[in-house]
């Protein structure tokens, strides 16, 4: 495995503690699933077919319901 020194703001770095204190993981851990969300987002754009990145959750009828999408990414 290969190191990578991160230089972030304060703002970034209380984030991601917060984020991984949230879901007892390591910070390292919370920047590697940032990574597949991006890494995915990136796929998607290569193609160039007209998906978008979002947030859903699953309704009470079982249909899924959009409550955010990622937008700036590339």
């Amino acid at each position: 495995m290969r190191r990578l020194p991160l230089l972030v703001s304060n703002e970034i770095d209380d984030s991601l503690n917060a984020m991984a204190a949230r879901h007892g993981l390591a910070k390292t851990e919370v920047i590697v699933k940032a990574f597949s969300l991006l890494a995915l987002a990136d796929h998607h754009w290569l193609r160039q077919d007209g998906t978008t990145l979002a947030v859903v959750r699953d309704t009470d009828g079982g249909e899924l319901e959009v409550i955010g999408k990622v937008q700036g990414l590339f």
